[in-house]
């Protein structure tokens, strides 16, 4: 059986080769004996997550092939969670994995330092240190609730690529496909609602846990109309993701807040999620290139996919 199936950074904390460096109240370094152990647990979680983002898909299309739309919010839940799962991955792809530790988790790490941070968002990254040589794994605490810690990290990171490519192309041309990456990373970056990176959060809040806004298919009231919107010609191409979220952000106007344009603000979550989710398996394609990696997990969601979710025709199809 394939090592990734059994193996995410759960069980690394649990069974990995690392012992605590130092811990405070907002932090924690550990020393990793072995590297490849460490990368193989994060390689896997962005493959186990990658997974859940594929499974969600499959309920949408299988929902949107029924005709029949008993609970838009409900089915706008299942969006939130595909693109939550695909902004994590994209944290894990990114080296700054948002990951969530109760306090038994935090004890396990820490053991019995007298110093430790409290539970909550934390993000992880690894790293060589350049004077000792050794390989670092810190684990920081987040300023939020674990939901908007992965949005806000994850737009960081779209926010640090868009950067990175604007400063590579100061003093030439850029070429089409930079251009093109550009446009997809600025999507993240052109929301102005009052929330800020949060908004996804505040929408999913609203939606699904405000007695009377939301859930109003028994009092035939609905606002969303997120079915007949999923029910459109699949995207070709990447660059007909980033005009349809675009387009998206455009609607949004002078809003403030995402639940006055909700089905616009659900519009560019999927958008989100899709971009998230593409980029994240383009970083695991060229991780298994350069490290002659061989994964199963890529072709099996492949299988999965056509199982899954050939009809009907909708935007949430593979491009």
């Amino acid at each position: 059986m394939e090592p990734y199936r059994d193996s995410n950074l759960n069980n690394w904390r649990k069974t990995g080769s690392y012992h605590l460096l130092n811990s405070s109240k907002n932090s924690i370094t550990l020393a990793a004996s072995n590297p490849r152990e460490y990368a193989a647990a994060l390689f896997a979680d962005a493959q186990h997550l990658m997974n859940h983002v594929a499974e969600h898909r499959a309920h949408l299309i299988n929902s949107v092939s029924t005709g029949n739309e008993p609970s838009p919010t409900w089915t706008f839940v299942t969006i939130y969670y595909m693109a939550l799962f695909a902004a994590m991955a994209w944290t894990r792809a990114a080296n700054q994995s948002v990951i969530y530790l109760d306090t038994d988790a935090i004890k396990e790490f820490c053991g019995g330092s007298s110093i430790k941070p409290g539970g909550g968002a934390f993000v992880l990254t690894a790293e060589e240190n350049s004077n000792s040589g050794q390989f670092e794994i810190h684990i920081v605490k987040y300023k939020s609730h674990f939901h908007e810690a992965v949005w806000a990290k994850s737009m960081d990171e779209a926010n640090s690529a868009y950067n990175w490519i604007s400063a590579a192309t100061s003093s030439r041309a850029a070429s089409s496909e930079e251009l093109l990456h550009m446009r997809a990373l600025n999507l993240f970056r052109k929301t102005r609602f009052k929330s800020g990176s949060a908004w996804p959060s505040q929408l999913r809040n609203a939606l699904n846990y405000r007695p009377g806004h939301g859930y109003r298919s028994i009092l035939k009231n609905n606002h969303l109309k997120i079915g007949s919107r999923l029910k459109k010609s699949s995207f070709p191409h990447l660059s007909d993701l980033i005009t349809y979220g675009e387009r998206a952000l455009n609607n949004f106007g002078t809003n403030k807040d995402p639940t006055e344009v909700s089905n616009d603000a659900i519009d560019l979550l999927v958008t989100y999620g899709m971009i998230f989710e593409k980029y994240t398996e383009q970083a695991l394609d060229e991780i298994c290139k350069i490290q002659n990696i061989s994964s199963s997990a890529k072709s099996q969601r492949a299988k999965f996919n056509k199982a899954n979710c050939q009809d009907p025709e909708t935007i949430l199809k593979r491009f």
